[in-house]
């Protein structure tokens, strides 16, 4: 199932959220970590497809998480995409599940040095990559440099959640109607394996 959540922690004594280092996703926020991934069985699994039998975070402090313990709650949402994926397995012809998440991902990032557009789905991983020497000049006319951005090319990044221009959850840039919706996503990036 492909879904998108939302979570603070609060303490319930003063009836206050606990800050958090990092949001994850968007929208930005100091108390409430946001993410999405398709969630599957463990022998469907496919974590830089952005697939997963289970998913944490280890973003709050954890003086904080240890002072409020006893009273903490968990407030949170959770929103479904599209529909159920019960019937997918890597075991079809074509393959579906995992597998065919890993084909699907692999001619996206093919398609990336064609003229065919790219597909972006939450959870994946990427790798932005410079195609040519003049790409800061190119975007830095219309929005910020790569290094503005924090964005280094050859770093991977793992989809946190999506946006579309105005700002409404989206799982993947194919349920935008046009290539210039397409462009104007928002995608939350976290660089993978880091702990900040």
């Amino acid at each position: 199932v492909d879904i998108r959540w939302n979570l603070q922690l609060v303490d319930t004594r003063t009836n206050s959220t606990l800050p958090i280092l990092t949001s994850g996703g968007l929208p930005k926020s100091n108390d409430t970590w946001s993410a999405a991934m398709t969630f599957c069985s463990q022998n469907e699994d496919l974590e830089s497809c952005g697939r997963a039998a289970d998913w944490g975070s280890s973003t709050w402090l954890s003086p904080n998480v240890c002072d409020a313990l006893g009273y903490l709650q968990a407030r949170g949402t959770v929103s479904l995409f599209g529909d159920s994926r019960t019937e997918e397995t890597s075991f079809t012809f074509p393959p579906r599940g995992a597998l065919g998440a890993m084909i699907a991902s692999a001619t996206n990032a093919a398609q990336q040095s064609s003229t065919k557009e790219r597909i972006f789905r939450v959870g994946e991983v990427i790798v932005p990559t410079r195609s040519t020497e003049n790409d800061d000049e190119k975007s830095s006319s219309s929005s910020l440099s790569w290094e503005e951005s924090f964005i280094l090319p050859g770093t991977d990044y793992r989809i946190m959640t999506m946006t579309d221009k105005d700002g409404n959850p989206i799982f993947s840039t194919a349920s935008l109607p046009t290539e210039e919706e397409r462009r104007q996503a928002k995608l939350a990036l976290r660089p993978c394996g880091w702990k900040l």
